[in-house]
């Protein structure tokens, strides 16, 4: 006989597989997700076997089997549903959890013994069950996984926050309604009234607990799942209401009427009906669609008008606050979440927002949800997002470096954040980052600026102090040298005196070893000098009473009377020293005859001091059409190519002269320069660092010709 039963069992087990594999390939690695699959798979597996177990056509053996599995089934299905629980609102276990889990297993392996089911025994109908010893001791344990559901139910909707409050009021509310239409059909109704038409039906209000589940976590969860749930709830919603209004009554009708139990032959009478239903089918789907749609659809957005938005916003902007204020408005209008704000590593924070940007940054994921932490591993980051009510972070990151997060709170409407939301917020913090690397770069650089302006500002105004105290110094010190200067000349002019009576035997002859230790005197009081007038010229260009006084000079007799004067320094130094006169040159040129005579002599005494042993030294004269020229060449040391351009500085000598010659001024150079270039000459210099130098002068023709 054809049992109407059965099939809307199968059906019904179907749907709830079905249902399970929906939700769970939402997210497969979230534990919630698994456990309502396997809720889904038992709750299933009871109903079918349950329908299975009382058909009398099938044999004892295997009606035995079946009704053991029905036990089976009935215990960890309501295990899975405090299971479920639990980990909804994040319980921890303990021991008495532990307890619950090691009573369940052994329960259900229990199952398979006579112990719970001793035996079944056919009846005109159906196979009645006779239990074991143990049979009560399943049933309170059943009893009080059902009491911890709704217990745990209780207790996380008084602590729940976000979108797991209306999960858990959903749940709730389909758990009362199961509980309450089972107990009425399958205990009140036929234990009071002896009625046990609705007994197989009341099973089939399991239905409205895992459809209340799975409502709360498509609801409120799993929305990129929501077209196809939410479609199939609106079938499924026109099929009951079908059933209800027409199946129902017709089959109660049709038991009562005709006195007897439902069979194949009765099925005549629905077809009636069935055209009635068949004909209102479609009026009921459009009407559910609707009614689905206003409960599912309320926070619909438009992706590309937010992302034209926010564009518009960063390519404007290069202010770091007004992107994180304009951008905030822009999502908050689209998400509608309790807030928005950002956490950005170069700013400063609070305590809890510096710990949870560390704990992110540890994670290190490109977005982290309240929904999918993991109540053991992720239980310091659940407990400060529980905190600050944040349902979502999501990284800022550009290609090479990390910014920060954007933190999200829970959705006003109580849902939890869709797929199509994270894949936005993915592209958006895409976008932003890069808006906000610029801005922060930008007044990184603007910040610079003002600290590079400040840092000049009080540079310029120490070099400026220290200007002022470098001229009091140089002032000082040329009054110093100026008065120096004249107080040694004094005494030197009296020595290079006698000396030189000394010398010319105007005291008695000498002999030749006293005339060469009494020249060696003479030439460096000579030598000292020509020192002392050279700091007086300097304190002379400083103070500016530096006067170049030219008249007509014989500078061949200059030159040779110097030669002649070095001859004996030469050959001490045993050096070779020659000078060729020129042929044909001015007779008198206009040059202050003192200076150009220091310059001359300085350029020949460096040469002969700053060529080793073995070296020569040669002095040139010459004249052209339009000038005459001064050249020494040595043989000597040379200047170090990257010393060169300081070597006419004052006081400045190169490193090797110092070595070679420590007692020297480094004014020599520096006064012959003055010298030269204020009578409008240039210097004349080329060098080779091991090989030697050239140092001399040049003066254009008709710039010193003397007029007739």
């Amino acid at each position: 006989m054809f049992n109407i039963y059965i099939w809307v069992s199968a059906a019904l087990a179907l749907v709830f597989i079905i249902l399970g594999i929906v939700v769970v390939t939402r997210n497969a690695h979230s534990r919630i997700n698994r456990i309502f699959l396997a809720f889904s798979i038992l709750i299933a597996g009871w109903l079918v076997t349950n329908y299975i177990g009382g058909d009398k056509n099938i044999s004892p053996t295997l009606a035995l089997i079946d009704n053991r599995l029905v036990f089976v089934f009935g215990i960890l299905t309501a295990f899975s549903l405090m299971l479920f629980m639990k980990n909804l609102v994040s319980l921890k276990g303990n021991n008495l959890w532990n307890g619950l889990i090691v009573a369940n297993i052994l329960t259900a392996a229990t199952c398979f013994t006579p112990l719970i089911v001793k035996e079944v025994e056919r009846n005109v109908d159906t196979y009645t069950i006779i239990f074991g010893p143990l049979s009560s001791i399943y049933f309170l344990l059943l009893i009080v996984n059902l009491l911890a559901s709704v217990s745990i139910a209780i207790l996380a909707r008084r602590k729940a926050r976000g979108p797991v409050k209306p999960q858990v009021d959903t749940i709730l509310a389909s758990l009362a309604i199961t509980l309450g239409a089972v107990i009425i059909t399958n205990g009140l109704l036929p234990f009071l009234f002896n009625f046990y038409a609705l007994v197989n039906a009341g099973s089939f209000f399991t239905t409205i607990l895992v459809t209340g589940i799975a409502y709360s976590m498509i609801r409120h969860k799993l929305f990129d799942i929501r077209t196809f749930a939410v479609r199939a709830f609106a079938y499924s919603l026109t099929f009951a209401a079908a059933s209800l209004i027409y199946m129902v009554p017709t089959f109660l009708l049709t038991a009562y009427i005709a006195g007897r139990t439902i069979d194949f032959s009765t099925l005549i009478l629905l077809v009636p009906v069935t055209l009635i239903t068949a004909f209102y089918f479609q009026p009921l789907k459009t009407y559910f669609n609707r009614a689905t749609g206003k409960l599912f659809f309320r926070d619909y957005y438009e992706a590309q008008d937010v992302l034209d938005k926010l564009s518009s916003l960063l390519v404007g902007s290069v202010e770091v606050k007004q992107i994180e204020k304009e951008s905030s408005l822009i999502l908050k209008n689209a998400l509608k979440p309790d807030f928005l704000r950002y956490l950005l590593i170069a700013e400063n924070q609070d305590d809890d927002s510096n710990e949870i940007l560390a704990i992110l940054r540890k994670i290190n994921d490109d977005m982290v949800v309240f929904d999918e932490l993991d109540p053991v591993k992720g239980i310091k980051i659940r407990e400060l997002f529980s905190k600050n009510d944040v349902s979502l972070a999501v990284r800022l990151r550009t290609q090479h470096e990390e910014l920060g997060y954007m933190l999200l709170g829970f959705k006003q409407s109580g849902s939890a954040y869709s797929g199509n939301d994270k894949k936005l917020l993915r592209i958006v913090a895409d976008e932003v980052a890069v808006g906000l690397q610029s801005a922060l770069r930008f007044e990184e650089i603007s910040q610079f600026n003002l600290t590079l302006q400040a840092k000049i500002e009080d540079a310029t105004q120490e070099i400026r102090k220290a200007n002022i105290k470098l001229r009091e110094l140089d002032k000082t010190k040329d009054e110093f040298i100026s008065m120096a200067s004249h107080q040694l000349r004094t005494p030197l002019t009296a020595v290079k005196g006698y000396l030189s009576m000394v010398l010319e035997e105007d005291t008695g002859k000498i002999k030749k070893e006293q005339r060469d230790l009494l020249q060696r005197s003479f030439d460096g009081a000579d030598r000292m000098v020509y020192l002392i007038a050279d700091l007086l010229n300097v304190s002379r260009l400083q103070s500016g009473k530096f006067v170049i006084e030219n008249k007509p000079t014989d500078l061949v007799k200059i030159v040779s009377a110097e030669v002649d004067q070095l001859q004996e320094s030469a050959a001490n130094h045993q050096i070779k020293l020659s000078f060729h006169k020129p042929d044909k040159f001015p007779e008198r040129v206009l040059l202050d005859e003192t200076k150009i005579h220091q310059v001359v002599m300085n350029f020949m005494d460096n040469a002969i001091y700053y060529t080793p042993a073995g070296g020569s030294v040669e002095v040139a004269l010459s004249s052209t059409d339009k000038e005459i020229i001064y050249t020494v060449t040595d043989t000597g040391l040379g200047v170090p190519k990257a010393e060169q351009h300081h070597l006419f500085a004052k006081f400045y000598r190169a490193g090797n002269a110092r070595k070679m010659r420590p007692d020297g001024t480094g004014l020599g150079l520096y006064m012959a320069k003055k010298v030269i270039i204020a009578q409008g000459g240039a210097v004349i210099f080329k060098s080779t660092e091991g090989k030697g130098s050239v140092f001399g002068f040049s003066f254009p023709l008709h710039k010193i010709e003397v007029k007739s």
